[in-house]
C-alpha cells in the first residue's frame, strides 16, 4: 500500500515537469546560497568550537536531506490540521487503511527534491562519506526525516537543527 501510494505521488509530482524541476531546482539554488553564509564564516575561522567546513556539511547535509525525505514521503503533514479540522479525512476514514497515513502521504512537495540534491552535493564536497559511512548517513538521514515529520510543522532548516545534529555526533563520532 505505501509503495503504491509512494508511486502516485512520485507521478503526481512529475506531472508538471517545469514547475516541478522550477521548484527542485531553487530549493537546490537557495540551500547551497544559504550555505554559502557558513561556508564565509568557516573560510575566516578554521573551525568553531570545534567544528570543521567539512562538519558543518555534513549537518547541513542532514538536515536538507531529513527535511527533503520529509516533505517528500510526509508532505500531507504541513496542512494536517486544517484538513482535520475542515473534515477533509472523512473520506479516508472510510478505507481499511491507517488513515494517518494516507492524510501525511497524500502529497508531496517538489521543493523536497532540491534539498534533497543539496543534501547529496554537500555530502559528496564534504569529502567525509565513505562506503563504510554510508549506512550510518542513511541512519541519520532517517533519523532527520522522522524528527521534521514529528514535529507538527516543520521548519526550515535553521529553525530545528538539534536532531540532525544529534545524529551527526552519533554517527560520525571516532568511537
Amino acid at each position: 500500500f505505501a509503495a503504491a501510494l509512494a508511486r502516485s505521488q512520485l507521478a503526481s509530482s512529475f506531472a508538471l515537469r517545469g514547475a516541478f524541476f522550477a521548484s527542485a531546482l531553487f530549493m537546490l539554488l537557495n540551500d547551497l546560497i544559504f550555505f554559502t553564509t557558513w561556508w564565509l564564516i568557516m573560510a575566516r575561522f578554521e573551525h568553531v568550537r570545534g567544528w570543521r567546513l567539512e562538519d558543518v556539511m555534513c549537518l547541513f547535509g542532514i538536515s536538507a536531506g531529513g527535511y527533503g525525505l520529509c516533505v517528500i514521503v510526509f508532505g500531507g503533514m504541513r496542512d494536517l490540521s486544517r484538513r482535520i479540522e475542515d473534515g477533509e479525512l472523512d473520506a479516508l476514514m472510510t478505507q481499511p487503511k491507517s488513515v494517518l497515513v494516507q492524510a501525511l502521504a497524500s502529497r508531496t512537495q517538489a521543493s523536497g527534491w532540491g534539498d534533497v540534491a543539496a543534501s547529496v552535493v554537500l555530502f559528496a564536497l564534504s569529502g567525509m562519506i565513505s562506503a563504510s559511512s554510508l549506512p550510518r548517513l542513511l541512519f541519520a538521514l532517517a533519523c532527520a526525516a522522522v524528527t521534521f515529520t514529528a514535529s507538527r510543522k516543520p521548519p526550515r532548516l535553521s529553525g530545528q537543527p538539534a536532531a540532525p545534529r544529534i545524529a551527526l555526533a552519533c554517527t560520525w563520532s571516532d568511537s
